[in-house]
């Protein structure tokens, strides 16, 4: 005889109260959420990224400030072109960007000047030694002196605006220290944006429509169907697009509530887009992407002094198929066509491709939102699905000196986060992640009624912001003639 067993059961304490659920509170099993993605047409984006990759943060603030230091290291820019050098003794400028306010540079005496080794037919960089500093003001008042030849020409002249290393600072026995230098700090600000969608039903439509019931986190019960996942991946939809492009309110851009009639400026977050717009370094590629791109991205990584060793890039569809090809076509012919990997984000059911290239793991994220031509499709030049961007993995410790940021310490300090992360505004029980609440009027759910419609109102809103450090080891892959 069989033991008995009990049927399977999620009965809780909690009642069924026929509240409206949001997935985000939910806790269903990734397949079934995938599930559900599939059923109503859900696509991934930008915002699934950093939710299943778990790159949130909980902010304390609407407006935060962090600050990190920058590099240790800084090449020179010169002034003029520089024609003529006399015993090794060259004179020199130095562009006025490259002075403070308070026009100091980072230049000091006994610094060393490389000059690439072309400017005098050499295979090495040559080292002048600066025994001035120019002034502030676009000035060729500074002069070095080369430590190893007494030099007379040059091959080729030193171009105007050439950026020149700086090495190391030389000196004489007995002699006094150099200036101090101090490599100061960075600021970026962050700024969450409001975004909301609205979800109506008239009296008599909950009945007739087809919900099924979800487990939230708190142990509850909650309602979920067609229409509540239209407006909650519309919402999604809202934040992807506001979390890759969005732009900050610079314009004075008001809004008066329509109850209230008090007015207050629109709120906005500034995009990853955006940041790279500012900050990051372009790879402009033409025609199709090939392997030799694929390069060009390690060497502008190691230009910048990162030693990552793997990234993520972020695509349009166009240049996702492109990107595999490449691959494909290098395998093809160096390795047999057995090393390209694929690496499930199962929790979608989002199969991302990845390879590695130069040692570093490279992991290729088909943004949906980028073609979908609906959204950004609609660009007659294929912009953006032939663009991407490239993101290391890495770490960044910031200081957050206003403390903006909840960590385990409380907020405030020196925090480690993701270089790319969404933040919402979420503290002392006010949690803004997604909001999402009934405003019944007359209805037969069991509601307390607050207004005399015949209706239901679902309210959804979400209060999140784009959080991008160290945005200058990015790349952004742009095809020529798109733009």
């Amino acid at each position: 005889m069989a033991a008995y067993a009990p049927a399977t059961s999620t009965t809780v304490t909690a009642p069924f109260d026929g509240t409206f659920l949001s997935l985000h509170s939910s806790s269903l099993k990734p397949s079934v959420v995938a599930k559900l993605y599939k059923t109503y047409g859900k696509q991934f984006d930008i915002l699934d990224w950093l939710t299943i990759a778990g790159q949130e943060i909980s902010m304390t603030r609407d407006n935060i400030t962090t600050f990190a230091q920058g590099a240790r290291q800084r090449p020179m820019r010169n002034y003029a072109t520089i024609s003529s050098i006399t015993d090794g003794v060259i004179t020199f400028g130095q562009v006025a960007a490259d002075f403070d306010a308070n026009g100091d540079t980072f230049l000091r005496v006994g610094d060393s000047l490389m000059i690439p080794g072309y400017h005098f037919g050499y295979t090495y960089d040559v080292q002048f030694r600066i025994t001035a500093v120019p002034s502030a003001g676009d000035t060729a008042d500074g002069s070095a002196m080369a430590h190893k030849d007494a030099l007379n020409s040059f091959t080729v002249n030193i171009a105007a605006n050439q950026y020149i290393q700086v090495s190391s600072n030389t000196h004489a026995r007995g002699t006094s220290q150099p200036a101090a230098k101090s490599r100061g700090f960075t600021s970026d600000n962050f700024v969450t944006g409001i975004y909301k969608e609205t979800v109506d039903f008239a009296g008599g439509v909950p009945a007739q429509e087809l919900y099924f019931p979800i487990p939230d986190k708190k142990g509850g019960v909650g309602l979920y169907g067609m229409a509540i996942a239209d407006g909650e991946f519309a919402l999604d939809s809202q934040i992807s697009e506001a979390l890759w492009n969005g732009q900050l309110n610079g314009n004075t851009l008001i809004e008066t509530d329509a109850w209230s009639n008090a007015s207050a400026a629109v709120k906005s977050t500034k995009g990853l887009w955006q940041w790279a717009e500012d900050d990051a370094q372009d790879h402009i590629y033409t025609d199709a992407f090939t392997v030799k791109d694929i390069d060009a991205v390690d060497d502008l990584f190691k230009a910048v002094g990162i030693l990552c060793t793997s990234a993520v890039i972020g695509v349009g569809h166009k240049l996702y198929g492109q990107f595999q090809d490449a691959a494909h076509d290098y395998i093809a012919e160096y390795s047999g066509g057995t090393d390209i990997l694929t690496e499930g984000m199962s929790k979608v059911g989002f199969t991302a491709a990845k390879w590695n290239r130069k040692g570093i793991d490279y992991k290729l994220v088909n943004f949906a939102q980028l073609s979908n031509n609906q959204t950004y499709g609609a660009n007659v030049k294929n912009f953006w699905s032939n663009a991407g961007l490239v993101i290391p993995d890495e770490q960044v410790t910031i200081e957050d000196r206003q403390g903006g940021i909840y960590n385990s310490t409380g907020s405030g300090g020196k925090v480690t986060l993701p270089n790319v992360a969404v933040g919402y505004l979420r503290n002392q029980g006010e949690d803004r992640k997604r909001v999402i609440q009934q405003v019944s009027g007359v209805n037969g759910m069991g509601h307390v009624a607050t207004n005399l419609s015949d209706r239901i109102t679902v309210a959804l809103l979400s209060e999140p912001a784009l959080i991008a450090n160290e945005v200058t080891k990015m790349i952004r892959l742009i095809k020529s003639g798109t733009y």
